[in-house]
């Protein structure tokens, strides 16, 4: 999401339906750092160990996931994608060429969080075809469930808000390019700090979340800093 992604000796490469996918060791340290729970070790009567390495598969298979979408997607407009899986999650590049179009772009981004919603509803069905036939399951594997719904769920609703450079965010940026040419931009950005702010007050105040709360700071944070780069490139009235 934020820039470029330094290369590193340790960088994982491999290839999926002909895409190539670059994971970097940050992204299976903040998965980990995540995974943390003491709690969860208690409840399932296993190793601390266990629950860092079963979320690091379920975010590392989710993740994986929603980027295809995005690069699928793109593919299938015919510009050739690759993903990078990094410590703030996932990202989907590509060089659009010809046919582009801001349509295009939008459903490029809602493909994402579509593919997540997908895996989300092939879980439940299957936990629901496990309860409706009795079959009972081992507490790791209720838990993958549970982590599973949870992460392409809510993490795809969260990634649906408008917050630049979100995939909510890059949908509103093409609203407001339509909106308005000129300050086009310079309104996603204040727009991504207003939720991004709200998002994390609600978080802190009323879920005690406090990573939830820090990252969309931080992204409220990176917001304003691309609305002052914009600024900088000749006023507020400049296209970008």
């Amino acid at each position: 999401m934020f820039g470029q992604i330094p290369h590193t000796p340790y960088d994982l490469h491999f290839e999926v339906i002909g895409i190539p996918v670059r994971v970097h060791p940050g992204f299976f340290l903040l998965a980990a750092i995540l995974g943390y729970s003491p709690g969860w070790a208690s409840h399932l009567h296993v190793n601390l160990l266990m629950p860092i390495l079963l979320f690091t598969i379920v975010v590392f298979v989710s993740v994986l996931i929603h980027e295809l979408g995005h690069a699928v997607t793109a593919r299938r407009f015919g510009w050739p994608p690759h993903i990078t899986l990094y410590h703030f999650g996932g990202l989907a590049s590509y060089q659009p060429t010809y046919g582009y179009t801001p349509a295009r772009r939008v459903l490029i981004s809602l493909a994402g969080p579509g593919a997540g919603f997908v895996l989300f509803g092939i879980i439940y069905a299957a936990e629901q075809y496990l309860i409706r036939n009795h079959v009972a399951v081992t507490p790791v594997v209720g838990y993958l469930i549970v982590q599973f719904k949870f992460v392409n769920l809510w993490w795809g609703l969260l990634n649906l808000l408008p917050i630049y450079p979100l995939d909510g965010g890059q949908v509103a940026e093409q609203v407001c390019r339509k909106i308005n040419p000129y300050r086009g931009m310079e309104n996603t950005f204040k727009l991504g700090i207003i939720v991004a702010v709200i998002v994390a007050i609600f978080a802190w105040q009323r879920m005690g979340q406090t990573y939830m709360a820090l990252m969309f700071l931080f992204l409220a944070f990176n917001n304003y800093q691309f609305l002052e780069q914009t600024r900088g490139r000749g006023g507020p009235g400049s296209p970008w």
